[in-house]
């Protein structure tokens, strides 16, 4: 599918964008390498938006995968955490 731009700096990410897979979306978000939020989403595992909710994520080296509600996750994790997360 096409990949549409998402409001990056919302979350303190750098880039950020959604991609239908099997016509739901997923959010890949990168940020800044040693990134303070990112820090913090890596260790509790999920994202909040201040008072609104905490969405579960993954998160290889830089980039967060949000994913958690989609019908084939197990298979989108799987291949997020195939790729090098770290550049």
């Amino acid at each position: 599918g096409e990949r549409k731009e998402k409001m990056a700096e919302f979350i303190g990410a750098k880039e950020g964008f959604a991609l239908p897979v099997n016509n739901k979306n997923i959010e890949i978000y990168q940020f800044e390498k040693n990134d303070k939020k990112l820090k913090e989403i890596t260790k509790n595992k999920e994202f909040e938006i201040e008072g609104i909710a905490k969405i579960p994520v993954e998160v290889n080296g830089n980039f967060i995968l949000i994913a958690s509600e989609h019908p084939d996750k197990d298979e989108i994790i799987e291949i997020f955490n195939s790729f090098d997360g770290s550049k």
